[in-house]
């Protein structure tokens, strides 16, 4: 609750924005990015995520795990791709016209990543090789994406849904995020520090100026060992 703004620093007061939250029929996660989402006029985008994420995923036999695909269903007046759940649509239909009876555009959906950044900052992830289905989460775990899931083009992702045991489960519903969302829009999760390396080889020390969101490094700068930027 405190990394959503919900109480209070080294309290457990809420805030107005946390008494906010207990009052939304949704996990606190959505119910801050529903929240915040409306201060910049993404509340319809905000609902539809929500809802989606708040039931079982309504297409069938997908490799791809772009929740944006999901969201095309929600802003379509016919639906008659045998790829759908009924049920399961019916329910998300439900849900989102409960939460808002605002719409979104295709334009909003791009910022999908985002809002759900806004929701899961310990669920942002990296590709750990261009073009690979393997990612580093920010939470220090790992992930991959299913063999032939177009997601794996984005080096960033945000990935809010994550199942199975093993040394790396599965991501089913992810939506990209850029490095350039990241370091302006969400550049209160970046942590700037030295990272410091002794080279037993060559009895060097070396020194880099990093940025972090977690176990995520953004970017990697070398600097000499005798910086005055190092404590």
């Amino acid at each position: 609750m405190a990394d959503l703004g919900a109480v209070e620093p080294f309290s457990a007061r809420l805030t107005p924005h946390g008494e906010k939250i207990l009052e939304c029929p949704l996990h606190p996660r959505l119910a801050h990015m529903v929240l915040t989402a409306k201060k910049h006029r993404l509340g319809g985008l905000a609902g539809a995520l929500a809802a989606i994420l708040s039931e079982r995923d309504f297409l069938r036999d997908t490799p791809h795990s772009d929740i944006r695909e999901r969201l095309v269903f929600l802003n379509r007046e016919e639906q008659s791709s045998a790829r759908i759940d009924r049920m399961a649509f019916q329910r998300v239909k439900t849900v989102f016209r409960q939460l808002t009876q605002e719409s979104f555009s295709s334009v909003d959906a791009e910022q999908s990543g985002l809002l759900l950044a806004l929701a899961y900052p310990d669920r942002i992830a990296r590709s750990r090789q261009l073009n690979g289905c393997e990612y580093t989460l920010s939470n220090g775990s790992g992930a991959k994406l299913n063999s032939g899931d177009r997601m794996m083009t984005h080096d960033f992702l945000c990935a809010p849904q994550v199942e199975g045991s093993g040394k790396l489960p599965t991501i089913y519903l992810a939506a990209p995020l850029s490095l350039q969302e990241i370091e302006q829009q969400l550049s209160y999760l970046v942590k700037e520090g030295i990272e410091l390396e002794w080279n037993s080889a060559s009895k060097m020390l070396s020194a880099a100026r990093e940025k972090r969101i977690g176990s995520i490094v953004l970017s990697k700068k070398n600097i000499p060992a005798s910086s005055d930027a190092i404590p």
